[in-house]
């Protein structure tokens, strides 16, 4: 039984994650500098789930499961 992958297709992927995980952390960023008010859910949503600078949020499962 032969497992074949497609080195190129993995990496497109790859980088396709990788490329979303930073328009997130862009957009987290944004908002964490340019929004007063940290207490509404929606604003806080986004840093917790793609600020680099955290723990426990997408981009650190991201990076685990590349291990």
């Amino acid at each position: 039984m032969k497992f074949q992958l497609n080195k190129t297709l993995v990496l497109r992927y790859l980088f396709a994650v990788v490329g979303f995980l930073l328009i997130g952390n862009f957009l987290s960023v944004f908002l964490l500098f340019n929004t007063g008010v940290i207490d509404d859910r929606f604003v806080r949503l986004p840093i917790k789930l793609f600020d680099f600078d955290s723990e426990a949020n997408l981009p650190t499962y991201f990076s685990s499961l590349l291990l």
